[in-house]
Parts: C-alpha cells; sequence; structure tokens
C-alpha cells in the first residue's frame, strides 16, 4: 500500500523479503491451508504486503519523516532493520512500537489478515496465527522505518563468520560458516546464490528451536561446492570476521546450551532441597540445619543468577 509517490526499488525487496520470511512461518505452521494452496499463499502474501506499508507510513509519521526520505540502498539496510527485533525478548517478535504510538494501525492489520482468513475459510488457531502475522507485518514495518530514518551506526564486527570446512554430511553436504542468527544466515545464502551456489543451513547443537529467528546456525553447501564456496566469502565483507573483536562491541546473546546449564543448575538444585527436606520428614533423621542452608542458599544464588543473566542476554 505504497503512498503516491516513486517507491525505490530498494525499499520493495526489503518488504518482498520479508513478506517471503512471514508466509514461509506461516505455510509451515498450516501446510494444507497455504503451502498446498498457492492461491491461499498469494492472498496472504498480499494482505502481507499492505500491513507492512500500513507499518511503514505510520513509522515514517512517528519519525517525523517521509518514505522517500528512508535510506533503503544503505548496504546493510536488512541488518540494521533486524537489529531492532534483536533487541526484543529472546528475538520473537518486532518491538511494539505501533502498540505505543499508533494501536489503530495495528487494527486495519488485523482486519487484513483476518478478511484473508475468511476469504481461504480458516477458522479458530489459523485464522488467530494469520491475524497475529498482520500486525507484526504492521509493526514489522514501523521498525523499518525506524531503522532506515536513523544514521548508520559505526561498522561493526560481524556475527557470520568463515568456519573450517565441516565434515560430509550423510546427504552430502559439508559445512562453511556459522552465523549468529537467520536474518545473517539468510543474507550469506543470498551471498552464495549469487555465485551459483545452493546452500541450506541448520541449527547449532547449542541452540533453541524456540527461539525462532535468533540463535546460532551453519550454513552447508553440497562438499563439490565446498571450495567454491569458500572463495566467495573469503571475498564478501566476512573477510574481517575471524579477527578479534573491537572493545565496543555489542556483546554476544546468551542463548543455547550456555543457559540451558544454568537451568538445569538450578532444577537440580531445588530437586535436592526437596529430596533432603522428604527425607528429614520420613526418616526423622536430620541431615543438619547447616546443610540444609547451604542448599537453600545454592538455590537462591542460582535463580538471581539465571533472573540477572536473562536481563543482560
Amino acid at each position: 500500500m505504497p503512498s503516491s509517490a516513486p517507491v525505490p526499488t530498494s525499499l520493495e525487496r526489503l518488504i518482498e523479503r520479508e513478506v517471503e520470511r512471514s508466509l514461509r512461518e506461516l505455510e509451515e505452521s498450516n501446510p494444507q491451508g497455504l503451502a498446498e494452496n498457492p492461491e491461499g499463499g498469494s492472498l496472504i502474501a498480499d494482505a502481507l504486503r499492505d500491513s507492512i506499508w500500513l507499518g511503514l507510513d505510520a513509522g515514517c509519521t512517528l519519525e517525523s519523516c517521509s518514505v522517500g526520505e528512508l535510506d533503503s540502498g544503505r548496504k546493510r539496510a536488512w541488518e540494521d532493520w533486524w537489529h531492532l527485533r534483536e533487541e526484543t525478548p529472546e528475538a520473537r517478535a518486532w518491538p511494539g512500537l505501533l502498540a505505543a504510538g499508533a494501536p489503530e494501525v495495528l487494527d486495519r492489520a488485523d482486519d487484513l489478515l483476518a478478511g484473508a482468513a475468511a476469504e481461504l475459510n480458516l477458522r479458530g488457531r489459523s485464522s488467530r496465527n494469520l491475524r497475529r502475522a498482520g500486525v507484526q507485518a504492521a509493526e514489522a514495518g514501523a521498525a523499518l522505518a525506524r531503522a532506515l530514518s536513523r544514521v548508520p551506526a559505526a561498522p561493526q564486527p560481524e556475527g557470520a563468520v568463515p568456519a573450517p570446512i565441516g565434515a560430509v554430511q550423510p546427504d552430502g553436504i559439508v559445512r562453511v560458516a556459522t552465523v549468529a542468527n537467520q536474518a545473517e544466515g539468510e543474507l550469506l545464502q543470498g551471498i552464495l546464490e549469487a555465485a551459483g551456489i545452493p546452500s541450506t543451513w541448520r541449527r547449532t547443537g547449542g541452540d533453541l528451536p524456540g527461539l525462532l529467528a535468533a540463535g546460532y546456525r551453519e550454513i552447508y553447501v553440497p562438499e563439490d561446492a565446498a571450495d567454491d564456496a569458500r572463495a566467495v566469502l573469503a571475498t564478501s565483507d566476512l573477510d574481517g570476521a575471524e579477527d578479534e573483536p573491537s572493545s565496543d562491541a555489542r556483546p554476544t546473546r546468551k542463548v543455547g546450551l550456555e543457559r540451558r546449564s544454568l537451568r538445569l543448575i538450578g532444577q537440580a538444585t531445588a530437586v535436592l532441597v526437596i529430596l533432603t527436606l522428604l527425607w528429614e520428614a520420613t526418616t526423622g533423621l536430620e541431615l543438619g540445619a547447616a546443610v540444609t542452608l547451604a542448599l537453600v542458599a545454592v538455590l537462591f544464588a542460582t535463580v538471581a543468577a539465571m533472573v540477572s543473566w536473562g536481563r543482560t542476554a
């Protein structure tokens, strides 16, 4: 739903990329209603696109700028956009810029996707998922306006790094790079695709699928294309990624095995305290107040660490 002024092709490409990403997520959650229904997928894509434009126009109003003033041609436009999403808890959703500043826009986006759901005869959870996606599409548009109206930040170390060529997998592919999140993975896959090299990604062993677009991934290519892929990556912006990060670089979000281990320690301590109390209650044998207090102290210290880690991650 662009305005009457000419829209830069670079901005249209950014929006199309987000529409395609959102549609893939919806198709995965509702394969029969969307993935196997091309016409339905096209209808949903149109509604998502209109919702993004609604959010973009509203975001420009909030940022006191026009669509034509947005710097959509900058080299890191996609990354700058997605950095806003990564600032939300666990990077699960776009920040609620419109929820605070223009909630009526979210209502219009909700109506767009609700109408598409009704036309496709989708009800219940499927309809709710579509409406939620419409609201998020509008918030994505607002976030895009904010990201592109800002002065680009100083260059930061890339999260994507070339990795040593890994062992050949059973399906004949090998690892050639590691990325910090889905946005960086898509960027790197686009570089490889432009060079005619097919690629795919897999989550690392330390990642949690519940993080959705966040979390580390490994990029894989066919074994016979590994050397070519490494050569392409060597000439990309990933060259200096293996250098030591500068002192002002933002810390990497703590996800995966690190946080999971902390939770397991806390759970194990809690279980140990409960078993100690049950032992004393059933056998009448006291293990000692000092031991019990020590276990309780460890439990509280672990919980405090988990809360602190969650706030700084």
